[in-house]
């Protein structure tokens, strides 16, 4: 009864309700009703939640310019592509270009000799690109000296000692023809000729350039009216400029030039002894006429052997030098001492460091210049063996430190060990040497520090043996300066921050001390005492007392002048993880990474176990980084050993291998750490250095 009393309530009310409805629709006029239709729409439409776009796919193209040679030096960068993601919204598709950063890159490890497909993944979308390398040929010969000779008399041939020509390819590269190896046409000269041509072949090309001549019946050259400086000239430290290594030679009035023996010459302060840090400029006078001279400033140059220096982890040995020669690699006849095998220790976690010592006369700023043999081998063609070995230009920055005095230098990608040509063997590659320069590197008065210390590949590039190429044998060290003379009446109104020479990460904030360098009248750069200036650093989370991943901008301010400062940045990008722990958050429970970051992106991050990767949640701040990982769902016998790839590459802390394990310097968390949510239990456990990741029944 009591349901029956309930219905006939309901229906009283709906009709009610309807007849109140009616009532109002009469009572507003019909343009008020409409207007109320509409506002309720628009409401309706308001409350909708917002569409969302689909990543339907993503494509990929090599950006407008990009090409990759078969030179071994092809290495693919994000910044080479451009992708587009295509997307749908409410069935609509529309597409964007997708910024830098935003996607990681993969492509094989041989893609440097044979090219191939490039991966490039965006929000777990990808997109893949076939490459095919572009054979280096040559693409002329330029003459970078002309010949000494330019003037000729009727029925001579042409003469091209001291010319010299260069060889220029298609992937941009260049090399000095040795004169050997280029054809001069050798006919007898008339005063019809205005040029002669020089040809150079390789392979089935020959490219060809002219060289601009005079010729006449009668030839006189008349005097020497000028002195001409060829190539730097260099004195070693210890040594008098009388001794100093240049080239010189005379101009006559014909345009003639002829190289002068060191006995047709005198140097001026000729006893003077050189030192490294100081200035000189020394005056070459012609013998037969002294009113005839030059000057120029001197590179001294001091020469330390690598087998002299502290070697940790490391050993002195010699072994035979081999050169390449015309494209064969030849046993010189000499031999080598030097410092090196320090692979196998930093393999193994242990210090592979070379330590010298240099004197200099004043803070100046110099160039360092290494002379070493190269450990990157890898087979031909990636894994055959048959086809030989070859050494892969080694990127120096990747396998090295270097500080001076104790304070880092920042190494450029620019710095590279030349590779060398393909051999059955792999034992003459070793032997074959080559220099890489550090430029503009500061140095202290008095006696100077220089440390290299080496570490697993950053970018895990792996010899033919899976191996790091974590090692050099070190020949020799040059050090390089031209001094440090600056004029007494000169003002400081100009200068400028060297931005290769800075603090590391966890170094502290008041050692951001850029060495500053005035710039004189004559454009010419001297190092300035650093005590002239107050340095403020700016950037970074306030309160640091030491370096963060993160942007610092360093300005140096001239105590004297205010007005005069300059300011340089030093960024830190990177990936430090400091914390592993599992944490409950209501019905779930996470496996969370926490630590130092900057310069990356959610999409610049895989986790990962074996073959399997993990979504993520990832928090930013402006230098922090949290991720975490839901892992309720997995099933008992689980056990996750962490592993993090930054851009495609294996994180590597310096404190672990490059195999991309989340372990090593900085890292804690709690051994058997343990929840307990539902029927399963979540464990940390310490293995192999790492929080492992433990699922298991509840007892």
């Amino acid at each position: 009864m009591k349901k029956i009393i309930g219905k006939i309530i309901e229906i009283i009310l709906l009709v009610a309700g309807i007849l109140l409805t009616v009532a109002i629709v009469i009572a507003i006029p019909l343009k008020s009703y409409h207007e109320y239709e509409d506002y309720l729409a628009k409401l309706l439409e308001a409350s909708k939640p917002e569409p969302k776009p689909v990543l339907e796919s993503i494509s990929v193209e090599l950006r407008e310019g990009v090409r990759y040679f078969k030179n071994d030096l092809a290495d693919p960068k994000p910044g080479d592509f451009v992708v587009t993601a295509h997307y749908t919204l409410e069935g609509v598709p529309y597409s964007e270009v997708v910024e830098e950063g935003k996607f990681s890159v993969v492509f094989p490890s041989d893609f440097y000799s044979v090219g191939g497909e490039v991966t490039v993944t965006y929000k777990k979308m990808t997109g893949v690109l076939n490459v095919e390398l572009i054979p280096v040929m040559l693409e002329s010969i330029t003459v970078v000296k002309n010949p000494y000779k330019v003037r000729y008399q009727t029925g001579t041939s042409f003469d091209a000692e001291g010319m010299v020509l260069c060889a220029v390819y298609n992937d941009g590269s260049t090399k000095t023809i040795p004169a050997e190896k280029y054809a001069v046409d050798t006919k007898e000269l008339t005063p019809a000729d205005e040029s002669v041509t020089i040809s150079y072949t390789e392979g089935e090309t020959t490219k060809t350039v002219a060289v601009s001549v005079s010729v006449s019946d009668i030839l006189n050259d008349g005097a020497v009216v000028a002195m001409l400086l060829g190539d730097d000239a260099v004195v070693q430290s210890g040594s008098k400029l009388a001794n100093t290594n240049m080239e010189i030679s005379v101009i006559y009035e014909s345009g003639n030039r002829r190289r002068l023996t060191k006995e047709e010459y005198t140097v001026s302060s000729g006893d003077t002894v050189a030192k490294l840090g100081k200035a000189y400029n020394i005056t070459v006078s012609y013998n037969e006429n002294p009113a005839i001279s030059l000057t120029t400033g001197v590179i001294v140059r001091t020469t330390v052997e690598g087998e002299d220096g502290i070697i940790v982890g490391g050993k002195r040995s010699q072994e035979a030098e081999y050169a390449v020669v015309d494209g064969v690699i030849t046993y010189t006849g000499k031999s080598v001492a030097f410092a090196g095998g320090f692979g196998g220790t930093v393999l193994k976690g242990g210090e592979g460091s070379l330590t010298l010592t240099v004197d200099s006369a004043s803070a100046v700023v110099g160039n360092i210049t290494m002379r070493c043999g190269n450990s990157y081998c890898c087979f031909v063609n990636g894994v055959d063996k048959t086809d030989g070995y070859r050494m892969l230009p080694l990127q120096i920055n990747t396998i090295l430190d270097l500080t001076v005095n104790g304070k880092p230098v920042a190494i450029p990608d620019s710095v590279v060990l030349k590779g060398t040509d393909i051999n059955k063997d792999y034992q003459p590659l070793y032997c074959i040497y080559y220099e890489f320069t550090f430029e503009n590197i500061a140095l202290e008065a008095g006696t100077n520090t220089i440390k290299v210390s080496f570490k697993p590949s950053t970018v895990n590039a792996m010899t033919c043996w899976n191996e790091s190429p974590s090692t050099l044998n070190i020949d020799y060290v040059n050090f390089d300066t031209v001094g440090n003379e600056i004029p007494d009446n000169f003002t400081i109104d100009q200068i400028e921050l060297s931005s290769n020479y800075t603090v590391a990460v966890g170094g502290k904030i008041s050692d951001i001390k850029p060495p500053v360098v005035a710039i004189l009248a004559n454009g010419s750069k001297v190092l300035v005492p650093s005590e002239l200036f107050d340095f403020t650093v700016s950037g970074g989370q306030a309160g640091e007392v030491t370096t963060k991943y993160g942007k610092y901008t360093v300005t140096a301010t001239l105590k004297s002048n205010p007005t005069v400062k300059a300011s340089t940045d030093v960024e830190f990008v990177g990936i430090k993880i400091l914390k592993a722990s599992v944490e409950k958050e209501g019905d779930k429970v996470y496996y969370v990474f926490s630590g130092d970051c900057y310069g990356y992106t959610a999409e610049d991050l895989m986790f990962f176990n074996e073959a399997k990767m993990y979504d993520m949640i990832v928090e930013f701040t402006d230098s922090t980084i949290t991720f975490k990982i839901d892992v309720t769902l997995l099933p008992p016998g689980t056990a996750i050993y962490p592993h993090l790839k930054v851009k495609g590459v294996n994180y590597y802390n310096g404190g672990a291998n490059n195999n991309g394990d989340i372990r090593g310097n900085g890292l804690t968390f709690t051994n058997n750490q343990r929840i307990t949510l539902g029927n399963q239990v979540y464990t940390i456990v310490r293995e192999y250095e790492m929080p492992v990741l433990k699922i298991t029944a509840a007892n």
